[in-house]
Order: structure tokens, then C-alpha cells, then sequence
């Protein structure tokens, strides 16, 4: 089931890529009941309620890698809100900085 959703969310992303050849993408991985639990994980549970590297934020990082070389996109990782920023190379626009300022703003304005 899982291979399924990643195959499918990577397709998608690759036909957006090859329509908007300096296309970026980013994901945060979404945590588990246990890691989301502040008896279970409070360690891991920020206090912007977003969640330290959390399991699918792995798991997605790795399989990102298959099919996202780093040779056409920068991969910034977020580690600590469980984000992760797939940078197209050919997009000079898209600068770290920005990203970053993006990154922030997201987690600044998010719903808890």
C-alpha cells in the first residue's frame, strides 16, 4: 500500500516536472498517532506542534532520492519540523534563503 501511494504521488510529481521543467517540490512528513502522542514522544513534539523527523518524513526522504538526482534538484532537509524541499536546479529563483523564508512562514501559519 505504501509503495502504491509513493509510486503515485512521484508519478504525479514527475509529469508536473516534465510539464514545468523548473519545477520544485517539498513535502512534510505527516506523523504517526504514537509520534504525535506527548506521552509516547514529547521529546520529539516541538512547540510549534510540528514533529521531529518523524517515520514517513524518512521514508519519504529515501525514496525521493531514487527518482530526484542531485544532479537536477538541490534536497534541503528539514529534520526538525519533518520537512523536505526537492530545489530544481534549473529555477534560479528559487533560492535557499527563500525556501527557508518559505519554510518558516508555513510552519509560522499552519493550523495546529
Amino acid at each position: 500500500m505504501l509503495s502504491t501511494l509513493l509510486n503515485t504521488i512521484t508519478n504525479i510529481c514527475l509529469d508536473i516536472y516534465q510539464k514545468k521543467p523548473k519545477a520544485s517540490f517539498g513535502f512534510m512528513g505527516a506523523p504517526t498517532s504514537k509520534e504525535s502522542n506527548p506521552k509516547k514522544n514529547k521529546k520529539n513534539i516541538n512547540p510549534d506542534k510540528t514533529i521531529k523527523n518523524t517515520k514517513r518524513h524518512r521514508i519519504y526522504s529515501l525514496y525521493v532520492k531514487r527518482y530526484f538526482p542531485p544532479t537536477k534538484f538541490n534536497h534541503t532537509v528539514y529534520n526538525e519540523s519533518s520537512c523536505y524541499l526537492l530545489n530544481n536546479q534549473a529555477n534560479p529563483l528559487l533560492t535557499t534563503e527563500l525556501a527557508n523564508t518559505y519554510h518558516n512562514h508555513l510552519i509560522e501559519t499552519k493550523s495546529c
